[in-house]
């Protein structure tokens, strides 16, 4: 039987650095921060517009989407009396 000729091919990571990587930057991980903080703010005070403000938003629909939370979350404390 005659041999397979079988093309050489590059290892996938050829070149690429290999082992541990580096520790986080605090620019990669503030965003995180600052959500979950104003989500934990929402928690505790129910005060959506402040957090808008926060944010930065001008609609509380989009405060809303960005933090995720759906009316059922934010209703009760609409509806409590002040």
């Amino acid at each position: 039987m005659a041999p397979i000729d079988r093309p050489c091919r590059e290892p996938w990571n050829k070149g690429k650095l290999i082992g541990a990587k580096p520790p986080s930057r605090p620019n990669q991980f503030w965003p995180i921060r600052t959500r979950l903080l104003i989500e934990t703010l929402i928690r505790d005070t129910g005060n959506l517009r402040a957090a808008q403000l926060l944010l930065g938003h001008t609609k509380i629909e989009s405060t809303e989407r960005y933090l995720g939370i759906g009316v059922s979350l934010v209703k009760p404390y609409c509806e409590a009396p002040s």
